[in-house]
């Protein structure tokens, strides 16, 4: 319009840096201006909207998968500590324990082999139950990425993937709940259930 125009002029008149949208021959653009010092020179600059928004498309989409990688990485680290700690819990319970007789020694070793056992085999299921909310999160980023421009899709898919992630955090307080209960700094109260 006529008053953006001579206020756009102005700036570059004043050397103030400037940027609008405008509409030419059907098509969008954005027109920046931005002054160097060199001499009364400056750089002006006309580009495509369509260009820009592909770009903040891509920029978001990287975004997406830069935080699911964390995410990732973070639920295999948590999963690598908790076991780390458990077989460290393990081996300092089997240094502490006295050499009484064979028989005990060998209870005790069966004792910590059952519970190494039903450690590896928790991980193992718990390694599957967070894969899958992971699987959802990159399936739900791909298929937005393929729709940026259907925006109700995009948010279907925003939605699942906040669904995914919470899914997943409950997961590794549950990890780390049962890492709670095993080092014994998680107490357990018994009471009546209101019926």
């Amino acid at each position: 319009d006529g008053g953006s125009l001579k206020i756009y002029r102005y700036n570059i008149r004043t050397r103030k840096v400037n940027s609008q949208k405008f509409i030419y021959k059907g098509e969008s653009y954005y027109l920046s201006y931005a002054p160097i010092d060199i001499d009364d020179w400056g750089i002006l600059h006309v580009l495509p909207v369509d260009d820009i928004d592909d770009e903040v498309g891509q920029f978001f989409t990287y975004s997406l998968y830069s935080i699911i990688g964390v995410a990732i990485c973070l639920c295999l680290l948590i999963i690598i500590v908790i076991n780390m700690t458990m077989t460290l819990k393990n081996n300092m319970y089997l240094l502490g324990i006295k050499e009484e007789s064979n028989k005990a020694l060998k209870k005790a070793a069966d004792e910590a082999n059952y519970a190494n056992k039903a450690k590896s085999n928790f991980l193992a299921h718990m390694s599957h139950d967070i894969r899958t909310p992971i699987n959802g999160i990159v399936g739900m980023t791909n298929i937005a990425k393929l729709n940026l421009d259907d925006k109700d899709k995009v948010e279907k898919c925003l939605d699942k993937i906040i669904i995914s992630s919470n899914h997943l955090v409950s997961l590794i307080n549950d990890v780390l709940d049962m890492s709670r209960i095993e080092t014994g700094k998680y107490k357990i109260k018994n009471s009546k259930m209101k019926q």
